[in-house]
């Protein structure tokens, strides 16, 4: 986003991210190490096609670059009112017929299997549990209906399985492949 917004000129990028539905972040090092090394790394280890086209912004770009040369301003406007998210989504649904998906971020199929698959198979890691206590700080949400929504699994076994063949085929990866990574020693990077 943030390329394709430099390449046209645009100064202004205008995000959905708050503190109303997001203020609780996952472990530093899910959230802040995510550059371009990393990436080339992993892409080193495990990639079998060239990233010719993968649009790759480092730390440096994003946050120094184009902001203090390209002058772009990331707009926050949900930090500028009162959002709550249930009363968004009433909104949402009767002016405009949006349909609500599973969870926060299940909008795609990849972003719905890293977080409804990957991350909790692979590293027991839940990140409703960021959601839903960014929701119970701000009094959008009881702790005991976030207990009980965690219960629940991300979503439905049938879905996963859809998104696990079409992730794998998207990856290049036989399924097997892909479940001897998902056995594999679990690595994380640590901040220093």
């Amino acid at each position: 986003m943030y390329n394709y917004t430099a390449k046209r000129g645009i100064k202004y990028v205008l995000t959905g991210a708050n503190y109303s539905t997001e203020g609780v972040k996952p472990p530093y090092e899910w959230t802040y190490l995510n550059d371009i090394r990393m990436i080339k790394d992993i892409h080193k280890q495990f990639g079998k096609r060239l990233l010719k086209t993968f649009p790759l912004c480092g730390m440096f770009k994003n946050r120094i670059f184009y902001r203090y040369f390209k002058g772009i301003r990331i707009i926050h406007p949900l930090n500028m009112v009162p959002y709550h998210k249930e009363k968004a989504i009433v909104i949402l649904e009767k002016r405009f017929g949006w349909q609500q998906y599973a969870n926060k971020h299940y909008e795609n199929i990849f972003t719905r299997f890293y977080e409804g698959y990957w991350l909790p198979k692979k590293f027991g890691y839940d990140k409703r549990k960021c959601y839903f206590s960014s929701l119970i700080l701000t009094g959008q949400m009881t702790r005991e209906k976030a207990l009980e929504k965690l219960a629940q699994q991300p979503y439905d076994e049938k879905t996963a399985a859809q998104d696990l063949d079409y992730i794998v085929e998207k990856f290049d990866l036989r399924k097997e492949e892909f479940l001897e990574l998902m056995k594999s020693v679990n690595m994380t990077c640590h901040a220093e």
